[in-house]
């Protein structure tokens, strides 16, 4: 896991720059005490990662990375936080079926769960056993498949935040206000964030990704990955022959699919929705009953 220490973080750089570090100090004119001489304070190397920019040691991505590095350790999480009232977020007696459309038309993963109100949070769901649950019990509550979420006050620091994201083994947690209601929600990619600049994640820009379309059927992206498709839906579609959903469909078949082509595999049926230049651009992936059995092997 990623460690939020400055030691940790820059122990690569320190380690390559020690030996010529004193010597770039002293071309800059500044003194440095021998039995000190393999120890930087922050200024020394800050100064550090400018002249090793200027000198072509670093370039600006880098540079960039480990002055956010130093900038992270004064941010809070209330600065950085999604606010309230952009949070996608469920009462707990809503229907299975409304949340997972929630959660496709958000393209979020992880839909936080309230009582009352967004100010009394009691967990979050996740769309993989969203996915579980409508397919075996579609009548069931969102209770039986919540998770825990960690809360945070807004003035904590982002690796206080870290480091109570690793204790809750969470993705997530909730920031809280002065008073204690919900200010927002923060996620280990937005403080990810704050050391690489923006990510693109499983769902950015992806809204079409992967919806319902009825009980026992969702529509994915032709060229959405297996891997993320097994993991979403629990389910174990072959890797071995190709990598995307679309790809599976035209190995099994040996040619270019045409819309409605069909193909079975074990007790769930891939259907080619939309073509698109030969690729398949969207799949109608119909899963098995409670009872299925043999998922996963291909007929």
């Amino acid at each position: 896991p990623v460690k939020w220490s400055a030691d940790y973080i820059l122990k690569p750089l320190i380690v390559i720059l020690n030996g010529s570090g004193a010597l770039i100090l002293k071309l800059l004119g500044m003194e440095t005490e021998h039995e000190h001489a393999h120890v930087h304070s922050p200024e020394e190397i800050v100064i550090l990662v400018r002249e090793s920019h200027r000198g072509g040691l670093i370039d600006a991505d880098e540079r960039q990375f480990l002055q956010n590095v130093f900038r992270s350790t004064s941010v809070q999480a209330g600065e950085i936080a999604i606010p309230r009232n952009r949070m996608v977020a469920a009462p707990v007696d809503r229907p299975l079926g409304q949340v997972l459309e929630m959660a496709a038309e958000s393209a979020f993963t992880r839909i936080p769960v309230y009582e009352q109100d967004i100010d009394h949070i009691i967990g979050f769901v996740h769309l993989r056993d969203l996915f579980a649950l409508h397919r075996t019990d579609p009548a069931a509550g969102l209770r039986s498949i919540l998770r825990p979420v960690p809360f945070v006050p807004e003035s904590l620091s982002l690796p206080a935040v870290w480091d109570r994201l690793d204790q809750a083994q969470s993705y997530l947690a909730i920031v809280f206000d002065e008073y204690g209601g919900t200010a927002g929600l923060l996620t280990r990619e937005d403080l990810i964030e704050e050391l690489f600049g923006e990510l693109q994640d499983e769902f950015d820009d992806e809204r079409a990704l992967i919806s319902p379309a009825g009980e026992g059927r969702v529509v994915v992206r032709g060229d959405m990955l297996i891997a993320n498709i097994n993991d979403l839906l629990e389910i174990d579609l072959p890797r071995d022959t190709a990598a995307t959903v679309g790809g599976l469909i035209m190995d099994q078949l040996g040619r270019v699919p045409v819309v409605g082509d069909t193909i079975q595999v074990g007790h769930i049926t891939l259907q080619a929705e939309a073509i698109a230049h030969n690729a398949v651009t969207s799949v109608r992936i119909t899963l098995p009953t409670q009872d299925t059995e043999n998922v996963g092997e291909v007929q």
